[in-house]
């Protein structure tokens, strides 16, 4: 979903486990509620069942969805978090995909906002990062989907050079993260990222399919060091950055 990426890095120690488990339920809802081996109407079912068992506590002490309730507590999250995604869900659940590139961004932000603020929250970001950061979440995603070929970019018959363009769209709204986040380690990992990204954006622009080699690494780091010492924040106020 985060073509290999682990967002969990984006925070501290201590949240990586919630994060983690978050990310699991995220992949494995959208792999269950888009198999296509269980009829639409059993799928619905599922979904509209799971949206019951999150708005309560569940019993099932070993399960996944008590892990998070119980960190959400903790950690006093909103249980929109976690029915967010289900919106998402319900589209490959129904057995339809998405005709456009409008439909396919839209819902993976139905998708991947809810991760975004889940991490900016835990972090004690301002509210102003939250998008910034789901956008370079939709363009990591949108990178693995074109890698393995994903049906959804088939159906919506988005051409090569829409889905390159729509990649540098995302990592321009992305960047901006660096100037506005205020945490140290989050700015760093931020940066990694955007610059591993942007990367992986040009060898699909250019069809090469091998991994980065070790001097890519060293040259993301590199820059990434570079931004983090020179690109200052900037503070938010009300009429905007």
């Amino acid at each position: 979903m985060f073509n290999n990426h682990d967002i969990s890095k984006l925070t501290a120690p201590k949240y990586r486990p919630l994060v983690r488990d978050y990310t699991c339920f995220l992949q494995t809802g959208l792999g269950h509620f888009g198999n296509k081996n269980l009829p639409a109407d059993i799928r619905l079912q599922k979904l509209t069942l799971l949206e019951k068992a999150l708005r309560r506590q569940t019993p099932f002490t070993d399960s996944l969805i008590y892990k998070l309730q119980k960190a959400f507590v903790t950690e006093n999250l909103s249980v929109s978090l976690l029915l967010e995604p289900l919106t998402a869900w319900r589209y490959p659940a129904a057995g339809k995909y998405p005709t456009s590139e409008a439909q396919v961004s839209e819902l993976l932000n139905r998708m991947l906002s809810p991760a975004a603020r889940l991490i900016l929250a835990l972090d004690n970001e301002n509210p102003a990062t939250y998008l910034p950061l789901t956008s370079l979440f939709v363009l990591l995603c949108l990178q693995e989907m074109i890698q393995t070929d994903d049906i959804f970019l088939k159906k919506a018959r988005i051409s090569k050079k829409q889905l390159i363009s729509r990649l540098n769209g995302l990592y321009k709204s992305a960047c901006v993260l660096l100037s506005l986040v205020k945490n140290k380690r989050l700015k760093f990992q931020l940066a990694l990222l955007l610059n591993t990204a942007r990367l992986h954006t040009l060898k699909l622009k250019n069809n090469l399919h091998d991994r980065p080699a070790f001097l890519d690494y060293v040259l993301i780091f590199a820059y990434s060091v570079f931004q983090f010492l020179f690109i200052k924040r900037k503070s938010v106020n009300f009429k905007g950055i």
